[in-house]
């Protein structure tokens, strides 16, 4: 594939033919895709592009364009598919009269076909096998956002990759930071919503799992009064080693002791001395950390792939699913470890788009994208009912997160 730097490249298509380009399908494709990749630009023969529909608002951008070396096209006839990560061809009346009857431009595509995964857009729009056509002006906008949507997936850390790719060090230090850079007081909003569900139960015989724990231990805060025991789980190793120090005492082990005091002393009302106690509790209640998997049958090491009376599952869902088939049947799952009666307690992420992801330490992890209507739907699809919600608006800054949710629901 083509790089310049650390850009992948994208091969932007236009027809040569003298009825010519669309100006603005054209400055759409242009300007959206160059965020992203760099452009080669190709035409039948090398030459040059022909605008139709030049107007005030689009006649300077032209004509700067037109002054820069990257507006000489690159011949179609010496461009390689294989060579490109995306393939971009804004609309064209003069297709119909080289484009369309290329043979060069038919091995490009067929190419792309071949190689790419496929995947399809809206609003008369195709995006296929990491292809854009934009049938009309109206269209292109949409369509290049969805390119260059669909092509930075396919940069982000997900399945397996994560289990190399995640450092619980550096995850510590979003904690350290109190998660400013996506929502200040995210960790003392799911706390609050913790400490809320489990002052609901009096029991102090309750089962608990947290379900994608990860090198944490904060859900099993509040957790610890009211359990009997208290099973966590993770996909990455490395987490469920981080947990398996903080519960032997290592001296290494992330400091959790700031969060221990805003439940002790803030949400609950009593005195610090009761921090050690806490801190205690747990490592008595804890009986297992364990392997999980939400995509696999069963989603839990066999040995503790039962019922509990509360199952906790915070921002680990969308993190493991890349589709709605995959987090329906991910929810699916989760619900098999509830009692019927039982609590569920689920923390999520309201995206804009499908295909979304989290920073940390400037790795980009993937994470599917839902809404609070298909959050809730598809709990309840999964057999849960009486379902309350709790959210927080996301950083102003960060477009394409809206909010971070918490829902409770009981096991039907």
């Amino acid at each position: 594939m083509a790089y310049r730097g650390e850009k992948p490249a994208c091969l932007l298509v236009c027809s040569s033919h003298p009825k010519g380009v669309s100006a603005q399908s054209f400055i759409h494709a242009f300007t959206l895709t160059s965020s992203t990749f760099n452009i080669y630009l190709a035409t039948p023969d090398g030459k040059t592009i022909d605008f139709v529909d030049v107007n005030e608002g689009n006649r300077q951008w032209l004509a700067e364009f037109k002054s820069k070396p990257i507006s000489k096209p690159h011949l179609l006839e010496n461009m390689d598919g294989t060579q490109f990560l995306a393939l971009v061809i804004p609309s064209c009346p003069g297709a119909l009269y080289d484009l369309a009857s290329s043979p060069f431009m038919a091995g490009i595509l067929k190419t792309f076909m071949a190689e790419k995964s496929s995947k399809w857009g809206e609003v008369h729009v195709v995006v296929d096998s990491h292809v854009v056509t934009g049938q009309n002006e109206q269209s292109t906008l949409t369509a290049v956002q969805n390119l260059i949507l669909i092509s930075n997936a396919s940069a982000l850390i997900a399945g397996e990759d994560i289990h190399a790719q995640f450092d619980p060090e550096e995850y510590f230090g979003m904690y350290r930071q109190g998660f400013s850079a996506y929502a200040p007081g995210l960790p003392e909003f799911f706390l609050k919503q913790f400490h809320t569900a489990f002052s609901s139960l009096s029991s102090g015989s309750l089962s608990v799992l947290d379900y994608g724990s990860g090198p944490s231990i904060l859900g099993a805060i509040s957790a610890a009064p009211v359990a009997k025991e208290i099973v966590l789980s993770d996909f990455v190793e490395n987490n469920r080693i981080a947990v398996e120090k903080w519960l032997a005492g290592d001296s290494k082990a992330f400091d959790w002791t700031s969060y221990f005091k805003y439940v002790i002393n803030d949400l609950e009302g009593l005195g610090s001395e009761k921090v050690k106690e806490r801190e205690e509790l747990i490592r008595n209640k804890v009986k297992a950390v364990v392997a999980c998997d939400v995509n696999k049958h069963p989603p839990i090491e066999e040995e503790y792939c039962r019922e509990y009376d509360v199952v906790m599952c915070c921002l680990v869902l969308q993190c493991a699913t890349q589709s709605k088939a995959e987090f329906e049947a991910g929810m699916k799952r989760l619900a098999t470890l509830v009692k019927p009666g039982g609590l569920f307690l689920f923390v999520g992420v309201i995206r804009t788009a499908e295909v979304g992801f989290y920073v940390v330490a400037n790795k980009r992890f993937r994470s599917y994208g839902v809404s609070h209507e298909m959050a809730k739907e598809t709990m309840e699809k999964a057999g849960f009912s009486d379902i309350k919600q709790e959210s927080i608006p996301a950083k102003n800054d960060d477009k394409s997160v809206q909010a971070y949710f918490f829902m409770q629901g009981k096991k039907m």
